[in-house]
């Protein structure tokens, strides 16, 4: 079963709407039927023809799927590395374009032109992973980066970080004040993005400087750990919890990511 048929199966069998159901299904036919029917009627009086430029469709699909495979190894590597890896495949592809061959018509003077384009994009990302940045957008930014930050972060951060839950408890029952606890995941990408926007910026420290500040690492997923989000109705990282008194506050909760102004108001309250 398809992603999109299994979601729309999910919502009818979870609301019990039929007709919103029966309009969901119906849609999803004809958006995947029509165009096959347009197809199949006009022939190949509307398909592009064959040539050299269907080998250039399959170098932009392989590049693609290394693309992706890049951004999945970013959950696991260091960010240095994972922009790295951006950097050769930015070059490796404006050299399969032919950044450095001689263009004899237009449309091969826009091709090198991109290409050049992706080649002085790859020359930065590379020199951005040599300096320690990590962000493929800002790959040379030297103050308030995204690399910059975590590496602040992981030096200065307010967080305790443990991957035990009964340690988390007992600080939480100890705490003079109010606790904020953050779910966090080597493979939590928003967990990252939240860890260098908001958590290693020097303000909001200052601001929530009176709270205990808690990580639990929920990266390897142990039984303990499952069980700690199952009793609290946590569905995963990222997720933000806040106690006072040994107790949570619900209404403070803060599930899924967000960005600094959003955060600031949220606990503005504390």
């Amino acid at each position: 079963v398809s992603a999109p048929l299994a979601g729309a199966l999910v919502y009818i069998s979870t609301t019990g709407d039929a007709f919103t159901g029966f309009a969901a299904l119906l849609a999803l036919g004809l958006g995947m039927g029509t165009p096959l029917i347009i197809l199949g009627t006009t022939g190949a009086s509307v398909l592009p023809k064959a040539g050299g430029w269907m080998n250039q469709i399959k170098v932009f699909f392989g590049i693609l799927l290394l693309a992706v495979a890049v951004w999945l190894l970013s959950r696991i590597l260091p960010g240095s590395i994972s922009l790295l890896l951006w950097a050769l495949l930015a070059i490796i592809y404006a050299v399969v374009l032919g950044a450095f061959e001689a263009a004899a018509s237009t449309a091969q003077r826009v091709i090198k032109g991109i290409a050049w384009v992706l080649l002085l994009y790859g020359v930065m990302a590379l020199a951005g992973a040599l300096m320690g940045n990590s962000n493929p957008l800002q790959p040379l930014q030297l103050t308030g980066s995204f690399s910059s930050a975590a590496t602040a972060a992981s030096e200065s951060s307010l967080f305790y970080r443990t991957e035990s839950v009964t340690d988390i408890e007992q600080k939480i029952a100890s705490a003079k004040g109010p606790v904020m606890l953050d779910l966090y995941a080597d493979w939590c990408i928003s967990c990252k993005v939240m860890e260098d926007e908001i958590f290693a910026q020097s303000d909001v420290q200052q601001r929530l400087s009176h709270v205990m500040w808690l990580q639990l690492d929920v990266t390897e997923n142990s039984q303990q750990q499952i069980d700690f989000m199952q009793s609290h109705a946590i569905f995963g990282p990222p997720t933000i919890l806040f106690f006072d008194n040994a107790k949570e506050l619900q209404q403070m909760r803060i599930t899924g990511e967000l960005g600094k102004a959003e955060f600031n108001q949220r606990t503005s309250a504390l």
